[in-house]
């Protein structure tokens, strides 16, 4: 996976949210400098590979998000689920690491540095732990377990996402909210893939 396959998929998932009339495609926020991610990595601790700092370069969350979060579906960037700034993904996933660790030290998210992609009732994270590829994992906090679902690169993710919209998988009602229509998942995909 690389940087430009990453931007390639955000920019095609963009387009797609744009063709559909999505609300949440005029909320998309300005990406953020590389002075303010080196900043949030500092404070945080963490080192981002470049292939993750291309998410929050291409856009720093949805404006509003933390607010809107569960409340308002023209404001998900996929359904049911937040794009955080980069510091909210950061804080959230770091708090999310903590109350798991600290409930079951032996959970395989324990030591790990995660940032979150999505955020919702059951979320999207993306493993930046050094020495590890950073791959995007479902975050169900009624799992101990990373692996129960399956990991993809951030561009597979991303992919499977322009996909669902362009089978209709996932479209906008009348009101702006996202529609599901599992029926219209392409037959190799998952619900819990994307």
């Amino acid at each position: 996976m690389s940087t430009d396959s990453v931007i390639r998929a955000l920019d095609a998932y963009e387009a797609e949210l744009r063709r559909i009339g999505a609300p949440v495609a005029s909320h998309l926020a300005p990406g953020i400098s590389e002075t303010a991610i080196r900043e949030l990595e500092q404070r945080f601790g963490v080192e981002l590979p470049d292939t993750v700092r291309a998410i929050w370069r291409w856009h720093n969350g949805v404006s509003a998000a933390k607010g809107a979060r569960g409340t308002d579906a023209r404001r998900m960037l996929v359904p049911y689920r937040a794009f955080g700034d980069l510091e909210w993904s950061l804080s959230f996933a770091d708090d999310f690491v903590r109350q798991v660790a600290a409930g079951n030290p032996a959970s395989e998210y324990a030591g790990r540095r995660l940032v979150s992609l999505l955020i919702g009732n059951v979320g999207v994270v993306i493993d930046v732990t050094p020495g590890v590829e950073p791959l995007t994992y479902i975050n169900d906090p009624m799992s101990w377990s990373l692996s129960d679902y399956p990991a993809s690169t951030i561009t597979e993710r991303v992919d499977r996402w322009a996909r669902a919209v362009r089978y209709e998988a996932w479209r906008i009602g009348a009101q702006g909210e996202w529609i599901v229509d599992l029926d219209r998942y392409p037959a190799a995909e998952q619900r819990n893939t994307l």
